[in-house]
């Protein structure tokens, strides 16, 4: 028996047998399916193989957390439910954050008094936590697609032309200088205008299936994003930010 590709977590499907497929790049079903169990004795599905399109938390029928021996093989795209693509939805990704952080804290099932199950709550919240900080920002989600690519970005593999790095330097010089809240709101806003063409730039070259192009580009916008969390750091003594 079948159901429609899970897209919420399964704490809040109906009780029925499933079967799904595994999310694979670009947002495409890939052909093979990752395979669970639930252990619970007097579930329904205790014979059945459960395979998941996300991550499977738990047993659709019985809602006990699944110990899947293969779940690290899944991506933080398949976690969250969302396509192997640069282009995120963070507004919908941080609603579904919320979600599955209520769903999975260890609370909830420490109250069960079981140990298994509140590890696993554990290890699921720190997994879905990782997840999302991998593909909140646009710098590390790009990062991320690249090692998927096979291609991590590494530490001077990029020839940077010294033009460019002046141009950051003398950036970096006036983010040092500034002396008032308003010196330093003119940078940050012409920065944040620099971060914005280059998440367009890179997200156009995973598009177009540029890879060394977007590595090129992402190793560029990594000195801007620096420069704006240096920016933040300023702002947070001139008492600009919470």
């Amino acid at each position: 028996m079948s159901l429609a590709p899970l897209r919420r977590i399964a704490f809040r499907l109906p009780a029925a047998a499933a079967r799904f497929k595994r999310e694979g790049g670009g947002g495409r079903a890939a052909s093979s399916s990752v395979v669970a169990n639930c252990d619970r004795s007097e579930c329904p599905l205790k014979s059945e193989a459960l395979s998941a399109e996300r991550f499977l938390f738990s047993c659709p029928s019985c809602r006990r957390l699944i110990d899947h021996p293969e779940m690290s093989s899944f991506t933080c795209f398949a976690v969250f439910g969302i396509g192997r693509d640069f282009d995120v939805d963070t507004k919908a990704l941080k609603k579904e954050m919320k979600t599955l952080q209520t769903a999975l804290h260890p609370d909830k099932f420490a109250m069960l008094d079981d140990v298994e199950q509140t590890s696993l709550a554990e290890s699921w919240s720190s997994l879905v936590n990782d997840s999302y900080n991998r593909l909140l920002r646009p710098l590390e989600r790009a990062q991320y697609l690249l090692e998927l690519q096979g291609q991590p970005l590494a530490e001077g593999e990029i020839q940077i032309e010294p033009g460019f790095l002046a141009e950051v330097m003398e950036v970096n010089e006036e983010v040092a200088e500034a002396e008032s809240p308003a010196d330093l709101s003119g940078i940050s806003e012409a920065n944040k205008a620099v971060l914005k063409s280059y998440v367009a730039k890179v997200s156009k070259a995973f598009r177009e299936g540029r890879i060394r192009d977007a590595k090129v580009l992402v190793a560029r916008m990594k000195y801007f994003n620096t420069i704006q969390d240096k920016i933040v750091e300023k702002e947070t003594a001139f008492g600009m930010v919470g």
